[in-house]
């Protein structure tokens, strides 16, 4: 305990017993919270975030989209998302990122155990590359070489994303992530935690992609990585040109990440899936198209399928249950997404703004 206060928590009613309790560190920070949210709710500040919610019977599922590297800025939630978090028993996630034992079973997937390295899986040319981006980008080529291809171009696609944030590093944007902090949250409170999917599952996909998919990611990974790392590193120097600081300021061409942190944050679940559909029209890569069907495949079309069957499991189970679902953003609003999925089945999926 660090001092006795007579705390005023906002819409929450305080009795003579509450008052004349300790105040900890814990309270402290419940009370400076509710003051912040409330403010923030009041000048229609907080973020309204992608949400929706579908019933069936006495069952209800909260479903908000999530952003996994984000930053400060998206925080706080608003009253409409507190409050269904609140009232759900169970959070779902599409896997528990704080499930230390999962996450080193995620870790083994991802490094050779038969004696082989990177180099003995990828073309010539594309290791020559990635030694030269390493010096580049100052990494340890040591723990790349342990590394498969699916596991190096995952990283280099959430270096590119972190860059493009307001953050510092790639553990403070994965812990600003909205399934993280939800997560930390639900652990909080005591509420029950389930997995839509799990960190197994997510790795033994990724494990399982051809090596002509794993080969090809990572290389538009490491370009992309690349053409950020450029970008900054000009932009500091002062050699920004007028046409790249034109593409920088347009919100055309503003990073992917950004733009759906923009979107999530006003509420905007249409220009949002009018973005994702960008993403699934047809790539201009004719010569990849069989990678690039086959990653669209295994990552959206089978994922959402199964993740709208288990969110129909929750609806149809016996009994009162109030889960809060939270998973990425896209797998809502694709081609094979879990609206359109709940929607064929015969659920009315509401949006709430």
């Amino acid at each position: 305990p660090l001092f006795r206060s007579r705390l005023y928590v906002v819409d929450q009613k305080i009795t003579d017993e509450t008052l004349g309790k300790d105040c900890t560190y814990k309270d402290a920070a419940y009370f400076a919270k509710a003051i912040i949210d409330k403010i923030f709710n009041g000048e229609d500040a907080a973020s309204k975030g992608f949400f929706w919610k579908v019933q069936k019977g006495k069952n209800t599922v909260y479903m908000l989209g999530s952003i996994h590297l984000a930053e400060s800025s998206i925080y706080p939630f608003s009253d409409e998302i507190m409050n269904a978090f609140n009232q759900a028993d169970t959070l779902a996630v599409e896997a528990d990122v704080t499930n230390t034992e999962a996450l080193q079973k995620f870790y083994s997937l991802q490094m050779y155990s038969d004696g082989t390295t990177l180099k003995d899986h990828i073309s010539t040319d594309l290791y020559e590359k990635i030694t030269k981006a390493t010096e580049t980008l100052q990494g340890d080529m040591n723990a790349i070489n342990s590394l498969k291809p699916w596991a190096l171009g995952l990283a280099y696609s959430n270096a590119a994303s972190t860059m493009s944030l307001d953050t510092n590093n790639s553990a403070e944007a994965g812990s600003l992530g909205i399934d993280s902090y939800l997560l930390n949250s639900a652990h909080l409170s005591n509420k029950k935690i389930a997995e839509v999917e799990s960190v197994a599952f997510q790795g033994e996909m990724f494990d399982n992609f051809s090596p002509e998919l794993q080969a090809y990611q990572l290389e538009e990974s490491l370009n992309t990585v690349l053409e950020v790392y450029k970008n900054i590193q000009d932009s500091k120097a002062g050699k920004e040109t007028a046409e790249t600081k034109k593409a920088h300021d347009s919100s055309e061409d503003e990073a992917f990440i950004t733009k759906c942190i923009n979107f999530w944050k006003s509420g905007d679940a249409e220009k949002f899936t009018d973005l994702n559909n960008e993403i699934f029209k047809a790539s201009e890569d004719k010569e990849h198209q069989k990678e690039i069907e086959e990653y669209f495949t295994k990552f959206y079309d089978e994922r959402d399928k199964h993740m709208g069957e288990t969110i129909e499991n929750w609806l149809n189970a016996e009994g009162e249950h109030t889960y809060f679902v939270t998973v990425g953003s896209s797998h809502y609003v694709d081609r094979a997404g879990i609206i359109p999925y709940l929607t064929e089945k015969g659920f009315t999926v509401t949006p709430i703004k």
